[in-house]
């Protein structure tokens, strides 16, 4: 169910993508924001700084710009708006675990719409989801 380009995850890999919830993000952390809303992606990139002090933050605005950001620098994370312009976010995904060069970066994938058909997609391509409700 895991897979990376043509070949399934090795252990060690898994192992990495399945962690506990008390595992705790390297302070040297690179992860890169994409998102078609610059406020929203200024407010993650706060947030997550405040949480994780040193970590390295990249911004993508689209699908396009967020594979050539993929392509040109390693990252660890990348949080995923599932709307985009563009190519929508579970389909970068799937394409992101089809290349070799890029599949280890493990994609969160946020959406303001929590449609059940939304999170039943996104279950095909992660490892888990977690739903968050904002009231």
């Amino acid at each position: 169910f895991l897979s990376c380009g043509d070949r399934p995850l090795t252990k060690e890999e898994k192992r990495t993508i399945t962690r506990t919830e008390n595992d705790r993000l390297n302070p040297m952390t690179r992860i890169l924001i994409a998102d078609d809303h610059a406020i929203l992606r200024q407010g993650l990139k706060q947030i997550l700084a405040d949480e994780i002090p040193g970590a390295t933050f990249g911004e993508a605005g689209d699908t396009a710009q967020t594979l050539a950001l993929l392509h040109q620098q390693e990252w660890d994370v990348l949080v995923l708006d599932v709307n985009m312009p563009g190519t929508d976010g579970l389909e970068l995904v799937r394409e992101i675990q089809s290349d070799p060069s890029i599949c280890s970066v493990r994609p969160i994938l946020l959406s303001s719409v929590m449609a059940n058909i939304v999170t039943q997609s996104a279950l095909r391509y992660t490892s888990r989801t977690i739903t968050l409700s904002v009231r």
